[in-house]
């Protein structure tokens, strides 16, 4: 008995010593700099843990400038803007190679928006589909980028824009001709997802998703509804947006669709409130806000580890100090970014590692596990 004492004691220190400093698994959330002026947003994040965002830089004049900008290892560095009157830019999107894509105003007789790249220190117009503006929001490992253009018509269409071919152009993802849609999500297998207005003018729009150029398919609704939208694709083809659940007005529930042309509604979190998807990582983790209360009262970074978990409140969570939040992105490390107003009503970016859902009881089993096998082995 001495001897399985001392040997129980011997292994405890083995297996265990590292679980008793909980300080490597516990949440770390951290809050973005500016470029030196008073606000920053955080939306989105790549596999390697660079953040993109914008931000306000100091003063010039009466005005203010405003920046995109990337985050990673503590430095913040300003991704630069179209030459313009007003020096402004937003970053919404960034790859694993560190492209990033956003929207910068542009100024050439007129102040206007075009979708950008930024790349090598350059920042790229990528044009538009005819008309005079554009916007950038995705961009995936291969480099392709899809967002929002008007074209000759002056309907805001989405786009797609891709170098494969050799001569890079800025091309109608198609469907739905002559009213409006969008892409805001391009997965690594080219799968684009977005909504479509059903008549022009209208807020009835629906979630689709282009598997190719010219090819959209439709989402649909959650229940009674008759408004969705689809914000994020992941590789496996998972698609999460929102829906109305009534009509085409609030409450909103979140969704998940799956390539079985399943519309899984995510549900709420509390009596009248609504819930928004907007990103989805390789492991089905999701992100997004809760709104809530009289004339939209709260809102709320939310989180969720696939169908099997409930929504998990972010903000109450792991900052409840703060006044409103939402997250915007969630890497395939379970890395969330997102943007809210803190305690003394500054707008910042911020970043939350939290850990894996059972890391501690995992790693305790296996050192109880370990332990045994040896005892039986020794006696």
């Amino acid at each position: 008995m001495r001897s399985f004492a001392c040997l129980t004691a011997i292994m405890s220190v083995l297996f265990f010593a590292d679980i008793r400093d909980t300080s490597a698994f516990e949440a770390k959330f951290i809050v973005l700099p500016t470029l030196g002026g008073n606000v920053s947003y955080a939306r989105g994040i790549n596999n390697l843990g660079t953040i993109v965002g914008d931000a306000e830089k100091p003063p010039v004049g009466p005005f203010w400038p405003y920046h995109a900008f990337s985050y990673a290892d503590g430095e913040i560095t300003d991704l630069g803007a179209l030459e313009s009157y007003w020096d402004i830019s937003w970053g919404y999107d960034i790859n694993d190679a560190g492209v990033a894509v956003g929207c910068s105003l542009y100024c050439k007789n007129q102040s206007v928006g075009y979708a950008v790249r930024y790349r090598n220190g350059l920042v790229e117009n990528l044009g538009t589909l005819g008309g005079d503006t554009s916007g950038a929001w995705a961009i995936n490992n291969h480099g392709t980028i899809v967002g929002i253009s008007n074209n000759a018509e002056w309907v805001l269409r989405a786009f797609i824009y891709s170098e494969e071919s050799g001569s890079p152009s800025m091309v109608d993802l198609g469907g739905n001709p002559g009213n409006r849609t969008s892409a805001y999500a391009i997965n690594n297998h080219g799968v684009v997802a977005g909504s479509f207005q059903l008549v022009p003018n209208s807020p009835y729009v629906e979630a689709c998703i282009w598997p190719e150029v010219g090819s959209l398919v439709r989402l649909g609704y959650l229940a009674d509804g008759t408004a969705s939208e689809a914000r994020a694709i992941n590789d496996q083809g998972v698609v999460v947006g929102s829906s109305a659940v009534s009509g085409c007005s609030a409450p909103f529930h979140a969704f998940m669709w799956t390539p079985d042309g399943s519309m899984i509604d995510l549900g709420i979190m509390g009596e009248g409130e609504s819930t928004y998807a907007y990103d989805i990582n390789s492991s089905g983790m999701i992100v997004g806000e809760r709104r809530g209360g009289a004339l939209g009262g709260f809102t709320h970074a939310i989180f969720r580890n696939g169908l099997g978990e409930d929504w998990i409140d972010l903000q109450d969570t792991y900052f409840p100090d703060w006044q409103f939040s939402t997250a915007t992105a969630i890497n395939d490390n379970g890395w969330i970014v997102g943007h809210g107003m803190n305690a003394a009503g500054e707008v910042r970016g911020w970043l939350l590692i939290i850990p894996e859902p059972g890391t501690l009881e995992m790693l305790a089993a296996a050192g109880l596990a370990a332990l045994m096998l040896l005892f039986r082995r020794r006696w």
